[in-house]
């Protein structure tokens, strides 16, 4: 069995407020006028996590699947801090879905007013194990597509995100036919 991580089912949820909140979590916001972003944005995000992210082999043996939901706060010097798993799936899956959150480089922090304030931040991370399915995913096609709209328009490609997570977005389309399909 080919073993695959999906990792563009990545459909930023910043919104996602922790549960336990500890002092440093109350005093960061869920919203703020500019948003925390990831140096080079959601297609380096992806890329990042395509790079450090390691499907645990425990979990591939068990064939264990699923999305881990990782929340975190974007300090105002764009350093995590505060990372945890809000939503796991299993041991393995959840600790390396941290792991890699942990070792993020430093964001460019959320701002209000022109000032830098820290943001709860959440967000999925899905392993997936697949064969030879039709809806596999091409993960190059995927970060172009989002590439492109995120320069134009950021509610397309949270959409396309979302049919990419779905597996609305199969490895034969091409990328015009997705772009004229799926608006």
């Amino acid at each position: 069995m080919k073993r695959t991580l999906l990792l563009l089912t990545f459909a930023l949820v910043a919104v996602m407020p922790f549960s336990a909140a500890s002092q440093e979590q109350i005093k960061a916001l869920t919203f703020s006028e500019e948003m925390p972003d990831f140096p080079g944005g959601v297609a380096a995000l992806m890329k990042f996590l395509e790079d450090n992210l390691v499907y645990p082999p425990e979990a591939a043996e068990k064939g264990i699947s699923g999305k881990v939901f990782i929340g975190f706060i974007v300090d105002t010097d764009g350093s995590i801090t505060n990372a945890k798993v809000v939503r796991g799936v299993e041991t393995t899956l959840d600790n390396e879905a941290l792991r890699v959150v942990k070792i993020m480089p430093k964001w460019k922090p959320g701002r209000n007013k022109g000032e830098a304030v820290p943001v709860s931040y959440s967000i999925p991370i899905v392993y997936k194990l697949s064969g030879d399915t039709p809806a596999q995913i091409d993960l190059d096609k995927a970060r172009e597509i989002i590439k492109t709209l995120n320069q134009t328009d950021k509610a397309k490609a949270e959409r396309l995100l979302k049919l990419v997570e779905e597996g609305d977005v199969s490895k034969t389309d091409s990328l015009g036919k997705i772009l004229k399909l799926k608006k």
